[in-house]
């Protein structure tokens, strides 16, 4: 994540997608937001849909009220502005920057388990990308682009069950969203995978077995909510 990506099209289905799964409050929601600074490029820009209202506030008025004003008319696309905001109850936010190295990265990830971890009964994680790559080692160049298996396996063996914020290939969606999910879920020991694909961003949800009744109605709920803009799958691991 970095500030400069704050209320663009892709978060306004993030937030909206983490609204629902949030269930005003009912499931105690931690987001690492995994931040990163800010770079010279245009990531980030598409904020158009927030001057077409008729065609983009339905899906969830008070979500777009809010991120409209944070970006059109307060001006402050960051992080910090955001938690600020009543969009999730009973949710804690770890606004912490994250860098490449090794020791600073496990000093990073404990303090987020120490206090942010325990109890929780989701944990988003949004890194820039997404799941680790065989190109790029923890601790390594870039990494902090991405989200490691232990640091995902040491959230769920915790009891959370986990939201993962994963870039797209440039083709294949539907066969890399199996096998990913297939591929983390046999990690974790999560049998049960939904994934939710939007037009640039997949979102793979790894549950508990103890949610699994919470997130019964969840392809229903997003569905009626959000329609084509995000479509929802299962998906059953070792089945």
């Amino acid at each position: 994540m970095k500030d400069q990506y704050v209320g663009d099209v892709n978060d306004y289905r993030k937030y909206g997608l983490l609204r629902i799964l949030n269930d005003g409050g009912r499931l105690k929601t931690s987001i690492c937001w995994m931040l990163t600074d800010d770079d010279c490029r245009h990531d980030g820009g598409k904020i158009d849909y927030l001057d077409d209202p008729d065609e983009w506030r339905h899906h969830d008025p008070e979500l777009f009220d809010q991120l409209n004003e944070l970006v059109n008319i307060r001006r402050r696309r960051e992080v910090r502005a955001l938690q600020e905001l009543s969009l999730f109850r009973n949710c804690s936010y770890y606004p912490e920057i994250l860098r490449d190295q090794g020791a600073p990265r496990n000093i990073y990830f404990d303090e987020f388990f120490k206090k942010y971890v325990d109890q929780a009964d989701l944990v988003f994680f949004d890194p820039d990308n997404g799941y680790q790559v065989g190109s790029v080692k923890r601790g390594r160049r870039g990494s902090s682009k991405y989200v490691y298996q232990e640091e995902l396996r040491a959230a769920f063996e915790r009891g959370s069950s986990i939201l993962l914020y994963q870039h797209y290939p440039r083709s294949g969606r539907k066969r890399f969203a199996k096998a990913l999910s297939t591929k983390i879920g046999a990690c974790l020991g999560s049998k049960h995978v939904r994934t939710f694909g939007t037009p640039f961003v997949l979102f793979l949800l790894f549950q508990q077995p103890r949610h699994e009744q919470a997130f019964q109605d969840l392809p229903d709920l997003v569905t009626r909510t959000w329609g084509k803009q995000i479509e929802t799958r299962s998906h059953t691991v070792g089945g």
